[in-house]
């Protein structure tokens, strides 16, 4: 998502497209959140065993007592759900708009179906490039599809071009150029992340979505501008004076980090590394000495997390990998 939204998608549309001029970066970006609503570390993943083989009702998968798993507070936090919808649906995902966030705060969130959630393990072709959660995320931040849900609609965006209906599958362009709805030379925008088409044939959001989705976030959203829920966890693991134990520098790094610490005493220390994804990359072991520099520089750029463990006490560190 963070590469869709700040137009770091490696198939983005070329400048010579007649629609590149309409593409834009965002500026959005996101991060799983580091600590829970209690102050407690977290990778930011819930999981949750369930004995509901599909969710039938469409706000199950948001309720423990209907097999799912309640929200955070939706003022501070992005909730989505990876489940297993319901097949007669016939739904990728869906998601609720900011504007239900203040009568409806329970259901808030987005939803989404196990086999089009990111781009590994059960995604499953054509939805298997993430675009789902981009899409949804952009319904969740006010988007609307770029047909309006209707005939030649409305999506309250100038620069979208106008569009008939939704479209599926991979369009050739120009796409239904010159309608009887209005649109140009150039046709439809179906590469628009709000369209339906395939993932791999959607890549980009124009200006103006840009500044409705940021107008979401300085208004019914605005709760998330100040929310703490990716900084530094104040009721860490079983231990809160640890937390301003260790010190990791530099933090964004090019992959070579240094982990001192001011503590005298060391207990079996172990640092492991993951990923956003709450996987594992690395475990160091065993650490008897500070300063301890770890050399990750066979990692790609992004966001990971270092949890530190000593003894029975667990602190967790979010860092930065930008070459």
């Amino acid at each position: 998502m963070n590469e869709d939204f700040r137009l770091l998608n490696s198939d983005s549309l070329s400048p010579s497209h007649p629609f590149w001029q309409f593409t834009t970066d965002t500026e959005i970006e996101f991060c799983l959140a580091s600590k829970d609503p209690d102050g407690i570390a977290t990778t930011g993943i819930v999981r949750t065993y369930t004995d509901s083989t599909a969710f039938v009702e469409m706000d199950s998968p948001k309720y423990t007592v209907t097999g799912g798993s309640d929200s955070w507070d939706p003022t501070q936090y992005l909730n989505l759900w990876v489940c297993h919808l319901n097949d007669g649906l016939g739904l990728l995902g869906y998601a609720a708009f900011p504007a239900d966030l203040a009568t409806d705060p329970d259901l808030d969130g987005v939803v989404i179906s196990y086999t089009a959630f990111g781009y590994i393990g059960t995604a499953t072709a054509p939805n298997d490039l993430g675009r789902t959660g981009t899409h949804e995320v952009g319904h969740w931040l006010n988007l609307r599809h770029i047909w309006g849900d209707d005939t030649c609609g409305d999506d309250f965006v100038a620069d979208t071009e106008i569009a008939e209906a939704a479209n599926y599958g991979c369009p050739t362009f120009p796409h239904n150029a010159n309608s009887t709805c209005g649109s140009g030379v150039d046709g439809e925008m179906y590469m628009n992340y709000m369209d339906y088409v395939d993932d791999a044939c959607m890549n980009m959001f124009t200006y103006d979505q840009g500044i409705r989705m940021q107008s979401a976030l300085y208004g019914d959203r605005a709760g998330l501008l100040t929310s703490l829920g990716c900084s530094a966890p104040t009721g860490l693991l079983n231990e809160g004076s640890l937390e301003n134990g260790f010190k990791i520098y530099p933090n964004p790094s090019n992959g070579s980090f240094t982990v001192d610490t001011h503590m005298l005493k060391y207990d079996d220390i172990s640092i492991s590394v993951y990923d956003l994804l709450g996987s594992k990359i690395q475990k160091f072991e065993n650490i008897k000495s500070f300063p301890f520099k770890m050399d990750l520089n066979d990692l790609s750029n992004g966001i990971y997390y270092f949890k530190i463990n000593s003894g029975n006490k667990t602190i967790t560190q979010k860092v930065i990998i930008a070459k």
